[in-house]
């Protein structure tokens, strides 16, 4: 194995380790609030039909 020269200092290794962390951060916070939206949208339809049930068997 031979030893080859690195041109990159390990300051900027690591600021593009934090740059690609807070990337993924940002895609997982817009996932949960998708997931968080549909969730809502889900509880608000399934309560509207579990309403529209309970008035066809109650009268």
């Amino acid at each position: 194995m031979t030893a080859e020269t690195i041109p990159y200092s390990l300051e900027s290794v690591l600021k593009e380790i934090k740059d690609s962390i807070q990337s993924v951060d940002r895609k997982l916070d817009t996932l949960q609030q998708d997931v968080d939206q549909k969730l809502d949208n889900l509880e608000k339809d399934f309560d509207q039909k579990l309403e529209t049930l309970h008035k066809l068997v109650v009268g």
